[in-house]
């Protein structure tokens, strides 16, 4: 390796040397902290002479590069990595896509990234006059010159710039290079002073070079300072326009902020734009409350907000077949589904009304055992894009998006985008037909649904595919089963499954080939053997596990705790009491056979059941956390159920366990200026 390129390998492991301090800051400290980066240039230039790196004119351009560069790549790269692992999240790539796909990130990584630059560029000016004494040198180390005597500090001025050459703009001297020669006490005035007699002639903004003829010539003189003159209000006019244009930006950035208000009703509450009004004439006697949003600068899309409640001590799914039925009297229901709303489990109704054909609503359908709640939001379908793209996000009501929405090389993408457009401009109530057809549409997908749930059992178990079974079914119920064994395994990172693995998995089951084996993103590696096709982990760990619980004992993607005193009585906490149980606690994985007296019923039940009812998926029954007592006596099931031995949130226990999870979901990236939640 040539001297060259060996100096500037050593440069950029000096900047990322002196960057550790600044990154440490802004992960373990949760600041930005921005001004250290100036350490960065100093750090390259300091190894790029350890590494034997010639110091020349074009020195300070390549460590300015260079310093640019390790900023870039430590603000878009290093840190939010050392983010993820900092929060107990590991070093994973496909988290940082994640973390790019989500505007909010992107805005305050750029914001980070400009003040960054700044400090930098900052440290890069600080270095430069360092190497620019090195690559020039200095050949006049004399005292303080008299500013008094002109004819002295000439002849030194002549004398400098006579060694360099300086003698037009390409030959130039830094600024760094002539107050080395030349010390005066006050640089900056010297240099104006002579810039206006001009002798001194500005080149760029801190190299200057000297012109002879204007020592006798006046004209020449007074030509070189109305030309500095010009230069300066062409740069002062550039800020002035500048800085108005992001004055205003800011003016118009403030003015589009929306401010929120939290209003409630009974025991419910929803976060809303500040300019929504409670409607005064709906009584508390009348079980709802009514709040209106209508105005002309709707900036989330939703017109009006029905809060409401229920006595009732009907079960969730009992309560939504009761409302489905009063809903279709007056609306066509569009969809309904399964949601979690902050961990709350619900149902979501997508309806429109019979009577104001544009209007939908979604409505939220919660229950806590004594009460049913309704959160219904009413949108008009003019304002659809607004509704879903703001609304949601400002209520963490979860919504997906597939991203291939956009392309156009999908055939749905292309009738919306193209000719949808055209339909409506022909017939305006158009969409109203398709309406009415998607709804049938829907009618036939819940069918089919059916049918992969019924079937779905026989061809797939313990994350195994039986190839005889599954070759046997139509391709549209093949397809569903493959989208829901692919959402079984892999959950939330769904969106690592491109439909060229799905590609891939057909391919190696209907290959004549009895032994293959591929592998898939996320270290899942898929197996044919004969007529079965296994899916599981690359690394798979034992599925067997006991240990005993101590606080900080990390099992799987969480973390136990043992409290003094804790206010929470959620399934996330268990309070026992040393009478009820033998010591000591133990968490283990599940057993066949394994069953829970619960708390507040009658008898026992399967853990497996539990399992079930709580849509906990396959792939992670088998290593789910379950507490016992010495005895193998099952005490609780983390997030899930309590049993009887469970002491209540008012009565003093001697054992208090919380347990926490440590998932994606509840990342958070502390800045200094903004928090930003991923949900």
């Amino acid at each position: 390796m040539n001297k060259k390129a060996l100096s500037i390998i050593g440069a950029f492991i000096g900047g990322l040397i002196f960057s550790i301090p600044w990154v440490l800051v802004y992960v373990l400290g949760n600041y930005i902290m921005s001004i250290l980066a100036f350490l960065i240039a100093t750090g390259a230039y300091i190894f790029y002479k350890k590494f034997g790196g010639e110091v020349t004119k074009k020195t300070s351009f390549t460590i300015g590069v260079i310093s640019l560069i390790i900023v870039t790549f430590l603000v878009f790269i290093v840190l939010p990595l050392a983010l993820m692992v900092n929060e107990g999240h590991g070093f994973n790539f496909a988290y940082l896509g994640v973390l790019y796909s989500d505007s909010k990130f992107v805005s305050a990584i750029i914001s980070d990234y400009v003040v960054s630059v700044i400090f930098t560029l900052l440290g890069i000016s600080g270095v430069v006059a360092a190497i620019n004494k090195d690559a020039y040198g200095v050949i006049n180390d004399s005292e303080y010159l008299e500013e008094d005597d002109e004819e002295k500090v000439i002849k030194e001025l002549k004398k400098v710039y006579d060694y360099y050459k300086a003698y037009d703009k390409k030959t130039a001297i830094p600024d760094s290079v002539l107050f080395s020669n030349i010390k005066v006490k006050n640089p900056a005035k010297f240099k104006g002073n002579y810039i206006k007699r001009g002798v001194i002639v500005l080149a760029s903004a801190n190299k200057t070079y000297f012109d002879e003829e204007a020592i006798l010539n006046l004209e020449k003189a007074s030509s070189n300072y109305k030309k500095f003159k010009r230069r300066t209000f062409r740069i002062i006019l550039f800020s002035v326009i500048f800085l108005a244009f992001a004055i205003l930006a800011a003016l118009v950035s403030v003015d589009d902020e929306l401010t929120y208000k939290t209003y409630s009703y009974d025991d419910i509450s929803i976060k809303l734009p500040d300019y929504f009004t409670k409607d005064d004439t709906v009584k508390d006697e009348d079980g709802y409350a009514y709040f209106e949003g209508y105005q002309s600068n709707n900036k989330i899309g939703v017109e009006g907000v029905i809060l409401e409640y229920y006595d009732t001590d009907y079960t969730l799914s009992e309560i939504k077949n009761a409302l489905l039925k009063y809903i279709e009297e007056g609306s066509t229901i569009i969809e309904t589904k399964e949601v979690e709303v902050n961990n709350i489990d619900a149902y979501l109704v997508i309806t429109n009304y019979k009577e104001y054909p544009t209007q939908y609503s979604y409505m939220y359908i919660f229950s806590n055992g004594k009460k049913a709640y309704t959160v219904e939001l009413i949108y008009n379908k003019d304002n659809e894009s607004e509704f879903l793209d703001n609304y949601n996000n400002i209520n963490n009501i979860p919504y997906v998006v597939d991203k291939t929405n956009e392309s156009d090389l999908y055939t749905r993408n292309r009738y919306r985008h193209n000719m949808l457009p055209f339909l409506k401009n022909e017939n305006k109530n158009v969409h109203l037909k398709f309406l009415k057809f998607s709804s049938e549409l829907f009618k036939y997908s819940n069918y089919i649904d059916d049918i992969v749930n019924k079937c779905v059992d026989s061809v797939y178990k313990d994350n195994k595919l039986y190839i005889n079974e599954y070759i046997k079914l139509d391709d549209l119920i093949r397809e569903k089963i493959m989208n829901f064994i692919f959402h079984d395994l892999y959950g939330d990172n769904l969106y690592l499954i491109e439909k060229k693995h799905i590609d891939i998995v057909n391919k190696l089951i209907f290959s004549n080939k009895p032994n293959m084996r591929v592998s898939l993103p996320n270290e899942l590696v898929v197996i044919r053997n004969y007529d079965k096709v296994s899916f599981c982990k690359n690394k798979e760990i034992s599925k067997d596990y006991k240990y005993e619980i101590k606080d900080g004992l990390i099992i799987n993607n969480g973390i136990f705790h043992i409290v003094d005193d804790i206010s929470d009585d959620s399934n996330y906490v268990c309070r026992l009491n040393k009478k009820n149980v033998t010591l000591p606690i133990y968490v283990r994985n599940r057993k066949n056979g394994d069953k829970i007296c619960v708390k507040g019923l009658n008898g026992s039940k399967k853990i497996k059941d539990i399992f079930i009812d709580s849509k906990i998926k396959k792939s992670d029954r088998d290593r789910y956390p379950i507490v016992v007592d010495a005895n193998d006596i099952i005490l609780w099931i983390p997030g899930v159920k309590k049993s009887k031995y469970n002491g209540e949130k008012n009565e003093k226990c001697d054992i208090i366990i919380k347990y926490e999870e440590e998932t994606w979901k509840k990342i958070q990236l502390k800045r200094a200026w903004c928090h930003i939640y991923y949900l």
